[in-house]
């Protein structure tokens, strides 16, 4: 008695060697995520640097204006969270594991993108203040000597800072389809064996 099923068997592993291999290799392609990773980490950085330029939240709406008081003080009083650009600069991605972290470690971040109330404590400053012509009266910034100018010391006592939440992490919606794209284009790639 002849029994052809192992044969038949044998012939249909043959047959499926070359499947068994491109499977192993999409699915070794599919776990080596880091690309696809990076890729995403890099595109949300520059969503967040973009909103620093054009000043609104991940949803399109625009940063609460800066107080009256505030701008008159402010040396490029144009843009909003921008006096050195260090925020801006700092912004940062992590990869760890299957996540993508946006974020930065500066310290008055959070404060920005929440939102509350500063306490400040009495502070004891000089100035030098215009006795004569165009500054008259007024404070002169970044300037040691001056003919006609006295120095003046007084204290601002403590107070309290109200800042406005001005969100710039979070996902936006063209950030959302990004992403799906992104991924997308992994199991493209994946599959057509790229």
């Amino acid at each position: 008695m002849t029994i052809k099923t192992p044969r038949l068997v044998v012939e249909h592993v043959v047959l499926a060697e070359p499947l068994f291999r491109r499977l192993e290799q999409l699915q070794k392609d599919l776990a080596r995520r880091d690309l696809m990773l990076e890729q995403i980490g890099h595109a949300l950085e520059n969503s967040v640097h973009a909103r620093f330029r054009s000043m609104t939240d991940p949803s399109g709406k625009r940063w609460k204006a800066l107080s009256a008081r505030y701008l008159r003080a402010k040396k490029n009083n144009d843009k909003i969270l921008t006096l050195e650009g260090r925020l801006n600069d700092q912004i940062v991605h992590q990869i760890q594991g299957d996540t993508v972290t946006v974020g930065t470690n500066v310290p008055y971040a959070a404060i920005h993108q929440f939102g509350g109330t500063v306490a400040i404590g009495e502070q004891t400053v000089t100035r030098m203040r215009g006795t004569k012509g165009k500054n008259k009266g007024r404070f002169m910034v970044g300037t040691t000597k001056a003919k006609h100018a006295v120095v003046s010391t007084f204290k601002i006592p403590a107070h309290k800072v109200r800042i406005p939440a001005r969100p710039f992490l979070g996902l936006s919606e063209a950030d959302r389809v990004e992403v799906r794209e992104t991924i997308k284009d992994h199991i493209r790639r994946a599959l057509e064996g790229a």
